[in-house]
């Protein structure tokens, strides 16, 4: 959808809307199709849904010892075989890594071994200023309680007016973290003050929550331990659905949709610790002895429905990805606790998905069920299952996917990149095991991507972009997934003037997962 078509969709539904999603459409689509040959690999496999489950007694204590005989997994009501089990609790950072003053890269999974992560995110485009002054000062008092080396790596970011940035990147030193923070000077919310149902200012809170969302799950996806995203603040508004039209209102659930399968795909679970408020939430949680109680009535409200089809909430993410919406009155470093050690200790169980439907592209609901007597079973709650050759939204969502990932603050690792080349001429390598590779003729394979090549100023500022859509082909004779093989790509783009960094990002077509690549140009 080109930027003019969504500027009078946003019209048509009602004054204020013309700066919908306007961050994720600043740069205009280059249509060019081109295909490249690489000697990649081939094998299409299933898909498989990885769980990551935490599992409580009534007490809100994790239940230890547990095998795959004790769970069952249904997928919309049908049984499933589980596939893989993992009940180890051996998920700890490397040596090299657990150490003072050592901050981690994201595209080097191995630095992180099994570990899970945590992710603080300071919400203080949604949090008026004097509640994100409380919420700064709660999450330092959580900090200063942890050990000087964390158990497992932690990163801090924030959501402001302007947009997302990383204030610390990964690292279990937790000193790095306490002085990021103090560095940090909390931004007036000025979006907020007067905030009505509907109106530009509502929707580009909205917007810049949902890319933020987007840019931590492309940024963590490579790592192989669970994720959990402590999101500090009110979250983003609700619109009003009866001042939208139906095509943006379609937009918008697409969107939302997006996000949520790249949360669900990058095995994030988001807590929702919200500073503001007492008011009882879809699954809210204040104490450890209330886990079992919300579990069972808060995910019931949650599953009577697709988590989207009556309105854009905030508070529906949390259940979907296995997290919580916490609320508490003046203990929120007491929360954000609660939610570290909720998701500490999990199982994580694998399943093909079996039953006459199970590639129908819409919600799939999950419930894990605890053979053991008293036990409770926190976990996501579903997936958006699509079609395997189809994209997972729209046009103009790859647009605004490769948008985000121009201008991110962080890497992304969904997909491992390298690029090489110099005066106008670049060779784009991705490790073929990322791709999704689909069958074409001859017993020969298929991976069609979106390269796109991004010219950025000192101040990150855009200065010219170029766009390709490009397949890779493979023999039959070769296995992507088996081995250390790349593939491909040739992009040409001339530099313009006072570029700074040159940013290669490609983007599987058929999952939406994205990797980046910078090369600093030396320009005098």
């Amino acid at each position: 959808m080109c930027l003019s078509r969504l500027l009078d969709l946003c019209k048509d539904a009602g004054p204020g809307l013309a700066g919908i999603l306007l961050f994720s459409f600043l740069l205009p689509a280059i249509q060019a199709q081109e295909i490249e040959r690489s000697t990649s690999t081939i094998r299409v496999t299933t898909r498989l849904v990885l769980l990551d489950a935490s599992v409580v007694d009534a007490k809100g204590k994790p239940v230890e010892g547990l095998t795959s005989q004790d769970f069952e997994v249904l997928e919309d009501d049908h049984p499933q075989k589980i596939a893989s089990f993992d009940a180890s609790r051996e998920r700890l950072l490397p040596e090299l890594s657990h150490r003072k003053g050592v901050t981690l890269d994201v595209t080097r999974p191995r630095q992180f071994g099994r570990a899970p992560v945590d992710m603080f995110v300071l919400d203080e485009m949604n949090t008026h200023f004097a509640d994100a002054s409380f919420a700064v000062r709660s999450l330092r008092a959580y900090l200063t309680k942890q050990p000087e080396l964390m158990p497992r790596a932690a990163a801090l970011f924030t959501v402001t007016n302007s947009g997302f940035q990383l204030l610390q990147s990964y690292t279990a030193d937790r000193d790095l973290l306490l002085r990021a923070l103090d560095a940090h000077k909390i931004v007036y919310a000025w979006k907020l003050e007067g905030a009505k149902s509907v109106g530009s200012q509502v929707v580009d809170r909205l917007d810049i929550s949902l890319s933020a969302m987007e840019q931590i799950a492309q940024n963590a996806a490579a790592l192989p331990g669970h994720k959990n995203l402590i999101w500090i603040g009110a979250g983003f508004p609700t619109l009003d659905p009866d001042a939208l039209s139906k095509t943006m209102e379609k937009l918008l659930r697409d969107t939302m949709q997006h996000v949520t399968d790249e949360l669900l795909d990058a095995r994030i679970s988001l807590y929702a610790v919200d500073p503001t408020s007492n008011a009882a939430g879809l699954t809210e949680i204040t104490s450890e002895s209330q886990l079992a109680f919300t579990a069972a009535a808060g995910d019931s409200t949650a599953r009577l429905s697709e988590p989207f089809d009556k309105s854009l909430d905030f508070d529906r993410l949390a259940p979907v990805s296995g997290g919580r919406v916490i609320r508490g009155l003046n203990d929120v470093d007491r929360q954000i606790d609660l939610s570290v050690r909720l998701a500490s200790s999990y199982y994580t169980l694998g399943y093909q998905p079996q039953g006459s439907e199970a590639d129908e592209p819409r919600f799939r609901k999950i419930r894990i069920v605890c053979k053991r007597p008293g036990a409770t079973v926190l976990s996501r709650e579903g997936y958006y299952a699509s079609p395997p050759t189809a994209l997972v939204a729209g046009k103009d969502v790859v647009q605004s996917d490769l948008n985000i990932a121009a201008a991110a603050a962080v890497p992304f690792s969904a997909l491992s990149v390298r690029v090489e080349g110099s005066g106008g001429s670049y060779v784009v390598h991705v490790q073929s095991s990322g791709l999704s590779w689909h069958p074409v003729e001859d017993g020969e394979q298929s991976a069609q991507v979106q390269v796109m090549a991004v010219a950025l100023s000192a101040s990150n500022a855009v200065r010219g972009h170029r766009l390709q859509s490009m397949t890779a082909h493979s023999t039959a004779t070769l296995d992507a997934a088996g081995g250390n093989r790349d593939a491909a790509f040739k992009i040409e783009f001339t530099t313009p003037p006072k570029t700074r960094t040159l940013r290669f990002v490609v983007r599987d077509a058929a999952t939406g997962h994205m990797g980046t690549a910078d090369l600093v140009i030396d320009q005098k």
